[in-house]
């Protein structure tokens, strides 16, 4: 076994001929040729990564790739967008995902959660309005801090009033 870093476009291409060699040769589990392989797989997955990597794809342009590659017109995407103006909203950019969007697609077509959610989850830039210190910061917050609480036993909304304020 000699095997050493990938560091041209020969090299890969050197390690790549060697990987199907051996994948050719089918070794079994725990011989030199299996540990030779499975090292020589990483390495060239390192190197693929490092010189390669496309990075995760944009949510649209997934869908549309499932799409060709099943041969699903956009009539065939209500089921999981919702309507066909809906559908052609998405597929052109003008609407985000909807969190049920990636459900149906998920779930229904099996596209990976991961590069679905990418392109639409954000992290909240907090409100000018909201200061540190402050319980409300509007009668709207009021409102749904009373929603939210109905039904909640006031014994356990003292305890974690109390919680808070330690």
């Amino acid at each position: 076994m000699n095997i050493s870093p990938i560091h041209t476009k020969a090299d890969h291409k050197k390690a790549l001929a060697r990987v199907s060699v051996l994948m050719a040769s089918d070794p079994a589990p725990g011989t030199e040729e299996s540990d030779e392989l499975e090292v020589l797989a990483q390495i060239v997955e390192i190197y693929e990564k490092k010189h390669y990597d496309l990075g995760d794809p944009d949510p649209v342009d997934l869908i549309a790739f499932a799409m060709e590659q099943r041969g699903l017109s956009k009539k065939d995407m209500i089921p999981y967008l919702g309507s066909a103006s809906r559908v052609s909203e998405v597929l052109n950019g003008k609407r985000p995902l909807t969190l049920q969007m990636i459900r149906n697609l998920h779930f229904g077509m099996g596209l990976p959660l991961d590069s679905l959610v990418m392109g639409v989850v954000q992290t909240p830039v907090p409100s000018a309005s909201r200061r540190v210190g402050t319980r409300h910061s509007s009668s709207g917050e009021k409102a749904s801090r009373k929603q939210a609480v109905r039904g909640v036993p006031k014994k356990v909304m003292r305890r974690s009033r109390q919680e808070q304020f330690k």
